[in-house]
């Protein structure tokens, strides 16, 4: 750490806070933050293992990650919330096989709503969605491109820090977790830990 310059290390707390309070560094929107940490990837890496987090560089998508392994610093989500984070993670695997790797899928609240009702789910009230799509914005998950958020063709572009997120592996776990909620109705509780802090 005594090797970079006071600058550089002033730049990096800001790297570091920035990720202790988003849980996501995404190059698309934070370039200079993203280039930073990536350049200096050994040192935050070193300091993150210090406190117990993890420190994952997704170089590949253009995406930088902390996470805690201790469940209290982990967002507990509700079921509702697992169900939509599950299924944004569904539609970005099936759209992301056809797309190159630097490009970013994109969904609509109609496929959105169409994946709910394969699975046999109530789709979530105005309020609600409203709720969870501001939760996305927030943790770098996903952007409305169209303002009416309710409407059915409303598009959504979907980043890759989805990966991150739920990690379930391939899309047979993604269906068969989804397709579980499905079965057990209102009567799972979910207590589904997620890398969102």
């Amino acid at each position: 750490m005594q090797n970079i310059l006071d600058r550089e290390r002033d730049e990096m707390e800001v790297v570091v806070n920035y990720l202790f309070s988003h849980n996501f560094l995404l190059k698309e929107f934070e370039r200079e933050k993203y280039q930073l940490a990536v350049r200096n990837k050994d040192i935050i890496k070193r300091y993150l293992q210090v406190i117990g987090w993890d420190f994952i560089v997704d170089e590949k998508h253009g995406c930088i990650v902390i996470a805690s392994p201790h469940y209290e610093h982990r967002l507990k989500l509700k079921k509702d919330e697992t169900i939509w984070l599950l299924v944004l993670r569904l539609i970005y695997e099936e759209k992301r096989s056809s797309l190159s790797i630097s490009q970013y899928p994109f969904t609509t609240l109609q496929e959105i709503k169409g994946k709910y009702e394969t699975f046999r789910l109530i789709f979530v009230t105005k309020t609600k969605l409203r709720e969870l799509v501001q939760m996305g914005k927030q943790n770098q998950l996903l952007r409305p491109i169209d303002n009416d958020i309710e409407l059915d063709d409303c598009r959504f572009q979907l980043f890759h820090s989805c990966i991150h997120v739920l990690q379930q592996g391939d899309l047979n776990v993604l269906y068969e977790r989804i397709k579980s909620y499905s079965e057990g109705g209102d009567q799972i509780e979910m207590d589904e830990e997620t890398t969102i802090n």
